[in-house]
This record gives C-alpha cells, structure tokens and sequence, in this order.
C-alpha cells in the first residue's frame, strides 16, 4: 500500500496522489509525468492520469518506489541520480515484491494484489481453506535438533 507519508533520515516525506502532473520543460514544451520527486518540499507526487488515461494501480505503485529511490538516494546525499540506475533499482524492488515467498509476500499495493503463491500452493490453501507451508521450507541443524527434544 502506497503510505500517505513517511520518514528518511529523520524527515518527513508527504506522499500526494494528483489527477495529473506536468511539468514544463526548457523549450516550454509541456511533460506529462508519471511522477516527481520534490526533494525541497520532501515530497513524491503521483499523477492519477497521463495524457488523459487512468494509470493502473501496478503504474502507480511502481511509479511510488522509483520516486521513492530518488528519495532515498538524496537522504544519503546522492545529489545527482543516474535515471538508469533508480530505473534498474525499481525493477530489481518490483520483482522482489512480486516473487518473494512468506512472510507477507502476498502484499497488496494500493489494490494490487501481489498473489506470489505458485499455483500448487495456492490450490493447497484453497483446499484447506489456509496457508500452507512451502514445500521447500529449509530447516537448519539446530532447528532440527530443537524439534526432536519437542
């Protein structure tokens, strides 16, 4: 879920969802953005809408986490940002997201359901009607050890 605000480097950091964002560019020519990162104001705009389409939550979800690695990355200081770099970084954390197992890798962002079962898994829940345990859990030595005093 897309937070309303959160803190880096002891900052608080606003997070604003708007219709649309522009921005107008050094010709004056108009950019539609999917997002902006105001580093003076310590805040991530997010524009609902480019060039009058409705973004998708996925859109708008992954817009949050590149526009927050620009945050991040000017909290430790890096004034200038590679736009590679935070591209490739926010596919790297989105894939993350998507593929992760336990825990609470089955995340919802702002209505997109990261369903990160396999699909055995996900008929075994369906079947007993709660989770189930991957098949590939690991158990270390002591672990196994703890469990056989039990």
């Amino acid at each position: 879920m897309i937070p309303t605000s959160f803190k880096l480097g002891g900052n608080t950091w606003r997070v604003r969802l708007l219709k649309h964002l522009v921005q107008i560019g050094a010709n004056n020519d108009v950019q539609h953005l999917y997002g902006l990162c105001d580093v003076e104001n310590n805040a991530i705009k997010i524009a609902r809408t480019i060039d009058g389409r409705v973004c998708s939550e996925e859109t708008i979800y992954k817009t949050f986490i590149h526009e927050f690695l620009h945050a991040a990355l000017y909290t430790i200081g890096k004034q200038y940002q590679d736009e590679e770099l935070v591209i490739g970084l926010e596919n790297m954390v989105w894939q993350y997201l998507r593929t992760a197992r336990g825990g609470q890798a089955a995340t919802v962002a702002n209505g997109v359901q990261l369903d990160n079962d396999s699909p055995k898994r996900a008929r075994a829940k369906r079947a007993t009607g709660s989770k189930a345990q991957p098949a590939n859990r690991r158990i270390s030595p002591t672990n196994k050890a703890a469990r056989k005093r039990r």
